[in-house]
């Protein structure tokens, strides 16, 4: 719009990075590929973002103009995320064959109908064989060489995505574990996966050097992959959906051990987390919940996680996380947690200045002897010091609760504090922001501002060392990368 104005503004316009530092191409037609010549063309050999997300299958001219566009900025692109229907592979993989040394992520879908992948696999010699600086590759509904070539391009990988539709059935990728040396985080959401009679030793040493692993498989088959999988104990953090035996659900837990600490995390509208970590070591096991089934109760749903029906398990817990936006919906499945002496509440933060209404549905937590609520993410969540008392006195109905511990949390400024002071035991300090060390609950304030400023709070923070359940999951479980991808 400002490139309308003038030829001067025209000149700054084009020169923002707003024009040229992410690009996305969604369209075929001549005038959308016009513009996206333009703008990759204003990048001047400066690291960009490409993405191109087009559906339906292209006419000749239209798909040889955008295979001319790509093989031009494989010299400088930096990320590239290609969707297109699956007849452009032909033409496609001939581009992806070119060097591209300034590329750290790389992804690729094929669309097809019913989302039958095309038969052609994609090439080994991949970005003309050289890593360059790729760290991230995902790969969706694309077949793979059988059995899977030396990749090089791939050597210094350290995230793999491969997903193929549900009712396929899928060759674990050992061969990649021993090409990528630096892989440690490995996603894979298929049918079924298959497995070699013999595992390599390169491939179980490169199984040995994953932190993350992300498993999203079809119901029976995820019994099948805790039974046969090697060295799961060893892997810090795997995550997948609930595997229906029970046996193999508890078989799912090896590698952490008790005193566990469990969260209740919200993840997306249509699901969460249930996540339990050892105390210790702080490796952690994730449970993919569907929100729906926990909305019928208890008596109506018989997919309940093991870990809320067996009154055993709480016995063994050291702490529980709860996000808020989920206690009215898991209250009825808590119950054999109301005896614990330590309650983590967890607060997303849209937006950092909004106001967080502590309430929900009671619970009496008979035991509580700390309350911990605490921001997931980086930013700040604000409360009002009422609805603190009022969340610990009403809905937990824990009036012998005496130590409260808020982390990154702001106290609304229009509300007196002195009532959460009286309330708690506390040991508080006036600071403008530094951190302290000693036990207890501390005031700080920042610096003033205007009167009609919403930003201006009082705010109180506990201590620096946080709960690592929480501090780990809030950015590798938050987001879609890692976990399955809500329909």
């Amino acid at each position: 719009m400002a490139a309308q104005v003038c030829l001067h503004w025209r000149d700054h316009g084009i020169d923002h990075p707003t024009f040229w530092k992410n690009i996305e191409a969604t369209s075929p037609t001549a005038g959308a590929l016009d513009m996206l010549a333009a703008r990759l063309g204003q990048s001047c050999g400066r690291p960009f973002s490409l993405t191109i997300d087009i559906e339906a299958p292209l006419r000749p001219t239209a798909e040889n103009r955008l295979m001319q566009l790509i093989t031009a900025i494989m010299p400088t692109v930096q990320k590239l995320d290609i969707r297109l229907n699956a007849f452009c592979m032909i033409s496609l993989w001939p581009v992806l064959n070119w060097d591209a040394p300034e590329l750290t992520t790389f992804s690729l879908r094929l669309y097809n109908p019913d989302r039958i992948m095309a038969r052609v696999p994609v090439n080994w010699c991949i970005f003309d064989s050289l890593p360059g600086k790729l760290r991230e590759v995902t790969l969706e509904d694309v077949i793979l060489p059988d059995p899977i070539d030396d990749f090089p391009a791939f050597s210094q990988l350290h995230k793999l995505t491969i997903i193929h539709p549900p009712a396929t059935v899928t060759n674990f990728p050992a061969r990649f574990l021993e090409i990528c040396r630096n892989l440690h985080t490995l996603v894979l959401r298929s049918g079924r996966l298959t497995f070699e009679e013999q595992w390599s030793t390169a491939a179980l040493e490169g199984l040995s050097r994953l932190t993350w692993l992300v498993i999203d498989l079809d119901p029976l088959a995820r019994d099948e992959f805790v039974a046969r999988m090697p060295l799961m104990k060893h892997i810090p953090s795997i995550v997948m959906l609930p595997p229906p035996d029970i046996d193999a659900a508890y078989n799912f837990l090896v590698g952490v051990g008790s005193p566990f600490n469990v969260g209740l995390i919200f993840k997306c509208p249509n699901e969460f987390c249930v996540i339990v970590e050892d105390d210790r070591s702080g490796y952690i096991r994730v449970f993919i919940e569907f929100i729906d089934l926990y909305e019928r109760g208890p008596d109506a749903n018989d997919e309940v996680n093991i870990l809320l029906e067996n009154d055993e398990f709480p016995k063994q817990v050291e702490s529980l996380s709860v996000s808020l936006c989920l206690w009215d919906l898991l209250v009825p499945y808590m119950s054999y947690y109301a005896g614990l002496a330590k309650l983590v509440i967890s607060l997303a933060t849209p937006d950092p200045f909004s106001v967080h209404r502590l309430d929900g549905k009671p619970l009496a937590f008979v035991a509580l002897e700390v309350l911990v609520i605490e921001a997931l993410d980086a930013h700040y969540a604000v409360v009002r010091p009422g609805d603190v008392i009022h969340f610990v006195d009403q809905v937990l109905q824990a009036s012998h609760c005496r130590k409260l511990e808020l982390r990154r949390v702001l106290l609304h400024w229009q509300e007196d504090a002195a009532p959460l002071y009286k309330r708690f035991d506390h040991n508080y300090r006036i600071s403008q922001g530094s951190k302290t060390t000693n036990a207890g609950i501390y005031l700080y304030r920042l610096p003033q501002r205007k009167a009609r400023d919403p930003r201006r709070f009082a705010a109180l923070e506990g201590p620096c060392h946080s709960e690592r359940l929480l501090l780990r999951i809030a950015t590798r479980l938050a987001g879609k990368d890692d976990m399955r991808v809500c329909e």
